[in-house]
């Protein structure tokens, strides 16, 4: 009775394993888990950095693994990846998530156009990265998207067709094509301007043009007053952000963040408010202020660094105990 049951115990765990295996399908460089949906893709499967993904013979697992499109929702490209295209919905109709990676140069003509794409993972790059044309066209279940810092070309028309409500457009783009963000339905209210080079600033026709016109542009000066309103916004406003980290809008409103100016939430009654409210929200450990810096804390063995972005008083904590110390000299930082 013993040694059936063993046998029996290990036919199962067995198939079990088999089954587990059988649900990851892999050629070079790529793998695909049927049961998440998820296609990972490497360096490996592309053509010297480059990735065409058209579900034919230019993408390596549909003759490999013989994947159906309607059956992958997400999409993870590895480091080495430098240019992605041809993952339109007319090839991935189910796709809903695309994480990129920090080697990515390039976002290639209608490369995700019309798919239900709804979450987009950029991650932190040094070369210089391009959105083109049409990348994002028709992408309907968009609803939000962060930029990534080294970003410096938004095509035309590339995110036409979307339901973002709000974007903030990062420091070293110098052109954005035209009608880039234009045709969301009423959804799209603000741009946020940060400290772009608004003198050679490529900012093409209708680059925010709206249906209902109602966009708002958070300018930092004139120069990006003067820009945004051949862009096609409904409403320029300035803001303006002093030493202690406030925002104030058109010297009317005080607020902690841009966030909160945007989306007219947390007003300060007072300076100090503000910066109690700053406090609250975003400390480091020894800290300078200045958000390109890394904060660090001390021990007996020496200095470590602490992570770029501390928000919170629970993040603060946990970077303390990494350094092994119980105590740590904090100040605000300001976003």
């Amino acid at each position: 009775m013993k040694k059936s049951t063993f046998i029996f115990n290990l036919l199962a765990t067995t198939a079990m394993a088999a089954g587990a295996q059988a649900d990851v399908i892999s050629g070079t460089g790529w793998s695909f888990n049927q049961e998440t949906g998820l296609l990972k893709i490497e360096a490996e499967a592309t053509n010297n950095g480059a990735m065409v993904g058209n579900f034919d013979s230019s993408a390596p697992w549909v003759n490999n693994g013989a994947i159906g499109a309607v059956n992958i929702k997400k999409i993870e490209f590895g480091e080495g990846v430098t240019s992605v295209g041809g993952f339109s919905n007319d090839w991935y109709p189910g796709l809903e998530s695309v994480s990129f990676p920090s080697t990515l140069e390039k976002i290639e003509y209608y490369a995700f156009d019309g798919t239900p794409v709804s979450d987009l993972t950029f991650k932190d790059g040094t070369s210089n990265l391009e959105i083109g044309d049409y990348a994002f066209n028709d992408c309907l279940q968009l609803s939000s998207i962060e930029l990534p810092d080294n970003l410096t070309k938004i095509g035309t028309y590339a995110f036409t067709g979307h339901n973002i409500a709000s974007v903030t457009i990062p420091d070293n783009v110098t052109s954005i094509g035209d009608s880039a963000f234009s045709m969301s339905s009423g959804t799209f209210t603000s741009v946020v301007f940060g400290n772009l080079n608004f003198e050679n600033l490529e900012l093409g026709y209708e680059s925010f043009y709206d249906l209902l016109s109602n966009v708002t542009a958070y300018c930092p000066n004139e120069a990006c007053v003067n820009k945004a309103y051949t862009a096609g916004p409904g409403e320029a406003k300035l803001y303006s952000k002093d030493s202690d980290g406030v925002y104030t809008l058109s010297d009317v409103g005080m607020y902690a963040s841009i966030e909160d100016m945007v989306n007219d939430t947390n007003m300060c009654d007072t300076h100090d408010a503000c910066v109690a409210l700053i406090a609250s929200r975003s400390i480091i450990s020894n800290g300078n202020g200045d958000s390109g810096n890394n904060g660090s804390v001390s021990n007996n063995s020496g200095s470590q660094t602490a992570p770029k972005r501390i928000y919170t008083v629970e993040e603060a904590r946990q970077a303390v105990e990494a350094a092994g110390t119980d105590t740590v000299n904090v100040r605000i930082r300001y976003k």
